[in-house]
């Protein structure tokens, strides 16, 4: 899919996550937003993701509850007005739906490592519990 095409996607999911009402936008809680941007040994971009953690007080670290890659600077974490959330609004092209997800934090990395697949040598990824799917339309 050409740049042009997936970033006026993306505008058009904000704008519709943004004008719809609850039924219309499957939104999720988490602790944490990383958007982690990866590269390779010479230093070329590899991936741009969105790793979304809860926080785990039986092992006292975030751990990873799902990732998205990044595809559009509009699918970025912004503060959410006049509080101390951070939202992240998009259309889900994976499970076909507007999503919006709300953390309590945000942190940006680059490394040279996927932190997502360091996650699941820690924490299998059946065990993870992941954003909310799709609603099965009949």
């Amino acid at each position: 899919m050409g740049l042009v095409l997936r970033a006026t996607i993306a505008v058009v999911a904000v704008t519709l996550v943004a004008g719809s009402t609850a039924n219309h936008v499957t939104t999720d809680h988490v602790d944490l937003v990383e958007v982690n941007y990866c590269y390779d040994d010479q230093g070329h971009p590899m991936i741009q993701q969105l790793i979304f953690y809860d926080w785990c007080p039986a092992s006292r670290c975030y751990r990873v509850r799902d990732f998205r890659l990044l595809e559009t600077v509009e699918s970025l974490p912004h503060r959410v007005r006049g509080g101390r959330a951070y939202v992240v609004t998009w259309y889900d092209d994976r499970d076909g739906i507007a999503r919006r997800v709300i953390a309590k934090a945000v942190r940006k990395t680059y490394t040279r490592h996927d932190p997502e697949m360091v996650e699941r040598e820690r924490f299998p990824k059946d065990t993870r519990r992941e954003l909310t799917p799709a609603l099965r339309r009949h």
